[in-house]
C-alpha cells in the first residue's frame, strides 16, 4: 500500500492535531463528553471511568461486587478492563482513541486503494466490450477519504470527546479492510465479533459484510474471481463465517463473563439497557422522547416494534446491492445512525466517510444542497435549543427534539437519495438521465 505526499500529509497531521489538543487543552473533554449530540449513556467516557473505579478499586474487587454496582457504567468489560491497563501503565487516556482513529483512516486508505485498482484493471478489461456494462465503483483518492474521515467535524468532536464509539467504529472499519484488501473472511469476522460484543449494533453489518468477504468488488456481468473461484459465495461458506462469528463473539462474551468477576451481570447493563432503552437521556435520536411521552402499559409493544425497524433493513439491502456489497453496508451504517436508540454525531461520520468510497454516487445525487443545509441547521441549532432548555429554562423538550427531526429528515433525505443512486447504477448506471423514480 503506498502512501504518496498527500497521505503522509493527511496522516501527519492529523496525529499532530489529535495528540497536541488533548494535552494543550485538557478541559475540552470534559465539556465535549457532557453534550448529548456527541456522547451517549453507552458511550460516553465519564460512566466508563465510574466502571474503571470501580473495577479498580481493591476493597470492591476484594468482595467480588460488579462493575456495574452503580447503574451508571453500561460498557462491555473488556472495554472497562482495556483501559485499566492504559491507566495503570500511565499512558494518556486519549491515546486509544487517536490511534483508533489513525487506524480507521488506513483502513479507508487501503480500502479505497483497493476500489481503485481494481476499477482500473476491470475498465481495462472491459473497454473493448460493446456490452453495455454497469461501471465498477471507484472512490475519491484515497488520501481524500482519509482526510474526510480524520477532519470531518463529527469525527473530531466525538475523537476529542473520547466517545467509545470511536473504538467500535474503527473494528467495523478494521473488519472490512480484512475481508475487502487482504481477503481474510474469518479476521474480518474476529473483528466484527469484537466490535458486536463492546457495541451490540455493529451485528447488523454481519450480512453485508460477509457478502463483502466473500465476493468483493462483483459487478454485474463482470464478476470477480475469488479463491475458489466461484461468482457467488456458496450457502457451505456463508455458513462457516457465520459459525465462526458466533464462535469469536462466544469467546469475546466468555472474556467479559471472567473480566466481571464470573457474572452475567454485565448483560444487563450493557446490552438489555441498550435493547430495553433504560436509560432515557436525550440524544440525537427520535427514540428518547417517544419513550418519555408513552404510557408504560404500551412501552413492551412499541420497544419490539422500533428494534425491529432499526435492526430490519440489514438483510433486505444486503440482497438488494447483493453486486455491491460493500455499498450495502454503507446504507446499513447510514439507516443505524438514523434508528438506532443511542446514536451521536460520530455515526454521521462513520457513514459519510464510508460514502466517499463511491464516486459515482455524488455525480447523480439530487438533494446535496438539502442535505448539508440540514446538517448544518441542526449543527448549529441543537446545542443552542439544549442550552435553552436545560440551562437557561426559557425553552423545553419540544425546541431540542425539533433539531432531532431536522437532523433525522436530512440523514433519511441522504439515504432515500443515495439508494436512489445506487438503484439506477444498477439499472443502467447512470447514463440515462430522463431516468425517474416511481
Amino acid at each position: 500500500m503506498p502512501f504518496d505526499t498527500s497521505a503522509i500529509a493527511v496522516f501527519g497531521i492529523a496525529t499532530v492535531f489529535r495528540t497536541a489538543i488533548p494535552l494543550l487543552v485538557p478541559s475540552l473533554q470534559p465539556v465535549l463528553d457532557g453534550r448529548v449530540e456527541i456522547t451517549t449513556p453507552v458511550s460516553s467516557f465519564k460512566r466508563l471511568q465510574e466502571g474503571l473505579f470501580l473495577y479498580s478499586s481493591s476493597s470492591i474487587s476484594a468482595t467480588g461486587s460488579s462493575i456495574y454496582e452503580s447503574g451508571v457504567c453500561h460498557h462491555s468489560p473488556l472495554l472497562v478492563a482495556f483501559f485499566s491497563l492504559i491507566k495503570e501503565h500511565g499512558l494518556p487516556l486519549h491515546l486509544p482513541f487517536t490511534i483508533a482513529d489513525i487506524v480507521g483512516a488506513l483502513c479507508l486508505y487501503a480500502i479505497a486503494s483497493t476500489l481503485q485498482a481494481r476499477s482500473q484493471k476491470q475498465a481495462a478489461e472491459t473497454s473493448k466490450e460493446k456490452s453495455e456494462q454497469l461501471p465498477p465503483p471507484s472512490a475519491f483518492s484515497p488520501a481524500a477519504v482519509a482526510a474526510v474521515y480524520l477532519f470531518n467535524p463529527f469525527s473530531l468532536l466525538a475523537s476529542f470527546a473520547h466517545s467509545t464509539n470511536v473504538l467500535t467504529n474503527t473494528l467495523v472499519l478494521a473488519a472490512i479492510a480484512s475481508g475487502l484488501v487482504v481477503r481474510r473472511p474469518l479476521i474480518a469476522m474476529l473483528f466484527l465479533a469484537l466490535a458486536s460484543v463492546l457495541s451490540i449494533y455493529p451485528l447488523c453489518f454481519l450480512p453485508a459484510l460477509a457478502a463483502v468477504s466473500l465476493e468483493p468488488l462483483a459487478v454485474r456481468n463482470v464478476p470477480t474471481p475469488i479463491s475458489n473461484g466461484s461468482r457467488l459465495a456458496s450457502i457451505k461458506a456463508w455458513a462457516l463465517l457465520i459459525t465462526f462469528f458466533l464462535a469469536y463473539a462466544g469467546l469475546f462474551l466468555y472474556m467479559s463473563y471472567v473480566v466481571a468477576g464470573y457474572s452475567w451481570s454485565f448483560v444487563e447493563s450493557t446490552y438489555y439497557t441498550v435493547l430495553m432503552l433504560k436509560d432515557l437521556t436525550p440524544n440525537m435520536g427520535l427514540w428518547w422522547y417517544f419513550f418519555v411521552e408513552m404510557f408504560t402499559f404500551f412501552r413492551p409493544f412499541f420497544l419490539c416494534v422500533f428494534q425491529l425497524f432499526a435492526t430490519s433493513f440489514a438483510i433486505p439491502i444486503t440482497i438488494r446491492f447483493y453486486t455491491y456489497p460493500l455499498f450495502a453496508l454503507t446504507i446499513v451504517s447510514g439507516t443505524l445512525a438514523l434508528l438506532k436508540p443511542y446514536p451521536e454525531v460520530t455515526d454521521l461520520g462513520f457513514y459519510l466517510s464510508l460514502l466517499t468510497l463511491f464516486k459515482p454516487v455524488f455525480v447523480l445525487l439530487r438533494f446535496r444542497q438539502a442535505v448539508a443545509l440540514a446538517f448544518l441547521y441542526s449543527s448549529a441549532l441543537a446545542p443552542t435549543f439544549y442550552h435553552l432548555w436545560i440551562y437557561l429554562g426559557s425553552g423545553n423538550s419540544n425546541f431540542f427534539y425539533a433539531i432531532t427531526l431536522v437532523y433525522a429528515l436530512g440523514l433519511s433525505l441522504s439515504l432515500t437519495d443515495t439508494i436512489w443512486v445506487g438503484i439506477r447504477l444498477l439499472y443502467d448506471g447512470g447514463k440515462n438521465p430522463r431516468v425517474t423514480q416511481i
